[in-house]
């Protein structure tokens, strides 16, 4: 209790009231937010959340005498100053002090929390390099690290962690490459960098994690080869793919049709050439393509039969490829269709009257082409169509 009662004292804003019931009058187990194990008859407290709170002040070093608390969930709130030292909780299973105001390194301290499943730092005001001791919780599955002011290297340590799923140092300030180690890490299922400094290649290694589903890597300075020929059977389980704002070259893999799951492709902003593979309309899950800001090419109409293939894209509701190198054939595309945007191709002829069938457009961008002809009869099936650009 005593060690509740300081935590509380370091309170200096509770505008919800969320420790109104924190006072000897009431039994401690009562207390809001708080678990006790009934085992031993309420005298171990197992669980802290005081979640979404707006609670202001300094989390104390007193928290860390609570040596039978297996959760603590101080998430959404304004707390301030220095991680506490938490090292003695060796039953710890979840720490969640997300969203808040701290401010700190990630040291060795966590090293000791040897059952922790679960860590949750994500935005707050973290600086440092990120400890390589962090490897040695084992038994962790969640490392959420985003939205802080982590520097350094990804210390390649972190593949000790073989029970991890979910990685996330997005948005931060990292730098060096991405560690070739990260692919043991067997049970990964979501993997998110985005938002760093990282430069260098994407590693073979990632190909091993066959559990992969989310992969985001966007707005780094990453380069070389865009994805392995063999992507699309290495990743069977991918959803989410974001390569967007990196310095990729090379052509789009036609064996990431096989990726049958996926929903979301982001590969905009690189420096991909080649023409877009007929084996994106084998992607019956696709909602949302972005290409643009690259070189791609559709310079006959083989090239363009991509777009007669990704007639099979019935959930397809975007698609960016401007500011890259109309058949009739993009009338056959989903009527599920709602942004289409094919600015700045060089693209020449007349617009098709089949681009009618895209009945489900709400934004459409085809300005900055070389089109010619008339626009009659082409738009009237559009009744959802907000924004037509179609300008020299």
């Amino acid at each position: 209790m005593l060690s509740l009662l300081d935590f509380k004292r370091a309170i200096t804003s509770d505008p919800n009231g969320a420790l109104a019931s924190w006072n000897t009058s009431n039994p401690l187990c009562r207390w809001a937010g708080i678990t006790c194990d009934r085992a031993h008859r309420g005298r171990a407290i197992t669980s802290l959340e005081l979640p979404g709170h707006r609670l202001e002040g300094e989390i104390t070093s007193s928290l860390g005498n609570l040596t039978s608390l297996r959760t603590l969930n101080l998430s959404t709130n304004s707390f301030s100053g220095r991680l506490p030292p938490l090292g003695r909780l060796g039953k710890l299973e979840v720490l969640d002090l997300s969203g808040n105001s701290l401010r700190d390194a990630i040291t060795d301290g966590f090293a000791n929390c040897s059952s922790l499943r679960t860590l949750d730092l994500s935005r707050n005001y973290l600086v440092g390099e990120l400890h390589p001791k962090v490897g040695l919780l084992s038994g962790l599955s969640v490392l959420n690290l985003e939205g802080n002011k982590l520097i350094g290297i990804i210390p390649p340590s972190l593949s000790n962690m073989t029970q991890l799923e979910e990685l996330d140092l997005a948005n931060n300030s990292m730098s060096g490459s991405i560690p070739a180690e990260l692919g043991k890490l067997s049970n990964l299922s979501i993997l998110y960098l985005w938002k760093n400094s990282l430069s260098g290649g994407i590693p073979e290694s990632l190909l091993n994690l066959s559990s992969l589903q989310d992969l985001e890597l966007d707005q780094n300075m990453l380069g070389g080869v865009l994805l392995r020929p063999n992507i699309g059977d290495a990743l069977p389980n991918l959803r989410l793919l974001t390569l967007e704002d990196n310095k990729f070259d090379g052509h789009i893999p036609a064996s990431i049709g096989i990726s049958s799951k996926i929903e979301y492709i982001d590969l905009a902003l690189n420096n991909i050439s080649g023409p877009i593979p007929r084996s994106f309309g084998k992607l019956s899950k696709l909602s949302y393509l972005f290409l643009e800001g690259n070189m791609i090419e559709a310079s006959n109409d083989e090239s363009w039969e991509f777009l007669h293939a990704m007639g099979n894209c019935t959930l397809l509701r975007l698609m960016s490829l401007w500011d890259n190198q109309l058949p009739s054939s993009i009338g056959n595309m989903s009527v599920n269709l709602r942004f289409l945007a094919l600015a700045q191709n060089h693209l020449s002829g007349t617009i098709p009257t089949s681009i009618g069938n895209l009945h489900g457009l709400t934004y459409m961008w085809l300005a900055f082409n070389n089109l010619t002809g008339t626009v009659e009869g082409r738009f009237e099936k559009m009744a959802h169509l907000q924004y037509l650009g179609i300008e020299a």
